[in-house]
């Protein structure tokens, strides 16, 4: 008889603890997933700018209802990821749709753009120039406190560091080692070339 009552509670421990939590654990995960935003439709949009695959992204980016939601683990939006893939028409036809230029995921999409430039080529550069029409903030700081033309500076882009001062860049800005655009310049071997582009655009040595 012990041994019966014994299974008994075994199993009624069991029914209480799987089976009557899950409506529990499944309104969580749902409350979970409103609030960070992130659905299915975000994941196969992510896969779309993987495949950079514009057809796609652009049917189910109109069922988006929260183009702005962060990935849950990679914390990137749409924009941000697209940026990063460097899936350039995506990201463009993007900001034609309205999407905020200065979202804020792991890195602005500007900075991002700026530091990306020169290893996705020159095409690049007019999700750039989108980014700016769209009104992204030029002198927006990173994580660490870089500006856009910080990252023209440290990777060598003089033509992105003339195109980042002609958009009033500021040549001053300090990140939080309080370096300026030219001092990381010189750090990374580039200050010749971004010398020479802050010259050309009036701007002593700063």
């Amino acid at each position: 008889k012990i041994h019966s009552d014994w299974i008994m509670r075994l199993w009624h421990l069991l029914f209480l603890t799987g089976f009557l939590s899950l409506p529990l654990v499944a309104a969580t995960n749902e409350k979970s997933a409103v609030a960070d935003g992130w659905t299915d439709l975000h994941q196969q949009a992510w896969k779309a700018i993987d495949g950079k695959d514009m057809e796609v992204f652009q049917k189910l980016f109109h069922d988006i209802k929260n183009p702005l939601a962060h990935h849950k683990v990679y914390k990137d939006t749409l924009l941000a990821h697209a940026i990063t893939k460097g899936a350039a028409q995506i990201a463009i036809w993007m900001l034609d749709q309205g999407v905020d230029p200065n979202d804020h995921s792991t890195q602005l999409p500007l900075n991002n753009a700026v530091s990306r430039a020169n290893f996705f080529g020159d095409d690049f550069k007019a999700v750039i120039e989108k980014l700016l029409e769209k009104k992204a903030n030029v002198n927006a700081p990173g994580s660490w406190g870089n500006t856009p033309l910080h990252s023209a500076a440290t990777h060598e882009s003089p033509d992105l560091a003339r195109f980042l001062l002609d958009h009033h860049a500021d040549p001053n800005a300090r990140n939080k080692e309080g370096r300026t655009p030219l001092y990381r310049a010189a750090n990374f071997g580039a200050v010749a070339a971004v010398s020479e582009a802050y010259r050309r655009r009036g701007y002593q040595r700063v």
